[in-house]
């Protein structure tokens, strides 16, 4: 039995297609990314609009939609992983022994809404996946995970640890 050492958010970026927000669940012997949203999940929808968009999505969506979120993870968290994974095609899972390296760096500027890291994950033979940790909370939470054969395929960058919150 596989044993869930937490979990995060992050978007993968696309240039030609919508992008896509993920849970992403780490456990202690693979990572399991399950679809949350598309392109214009939570607050960036608003922010299209201008200030007035901003205004609305504080006072009258924040609330709602964070406690919806928080519902959707507790599900989440409580439901087999292998069960979630068949539910949408963008859903993926990587092994930690598939994964040839990994890296996690600092991001100045993100043409795909606001983002505080990049986590690019490098599978053996395969193209490799770009992930970006839009919050400090995700980023803590992704850090937080110590699991060993994780820790030793990733390169952080030394910028990065000072960010934790």
């Amino acid at each position: 039995m596989e044993k869930l050492a937490g979990s995060f958010e992050a978007k993968q970026p696309s240039l030609w297609t919508a992008d896509v927000q993920f849970r992403v669940f780490v456990t202690d012997t693979r990572m399991v990314a399950i679809r949350t949203g598309g392109q214009f999940a939570g607050h960036n929808l608003y922010m299209h609009f201008g200030a007035l968009g901003a205004l609305f999505y504080q006072l009258f969506v924040k609330k709602r939609a964070e406690a919806r979120k928080a519902e959707e993870a507790k599900r989440m968290e409580s439901s087999n992983l292998d069960d979630l994974l068949p539910k949408h095609e963008k859903n993926f899972e990587l092994a930690y022994s598939s994964l040839e390296r990994a890296s996690l760096k600092p991001v100045r500027y993100s043409a795909h809404g606001q983002a505080v890291a990049k986590l690019t994950l490098e599978p053996v033979g395969k193209k490799p996946i770009s992930l970006l940790i839009q919050s400090k909370k995700d980023l803590a939470a992704l850090l937080e995970n110590e699991v060993s054969e994780l820790s030793a395929r990733l390169t952080i960058d030394p910028k990065l640890l000072a960010l934790r919150a």
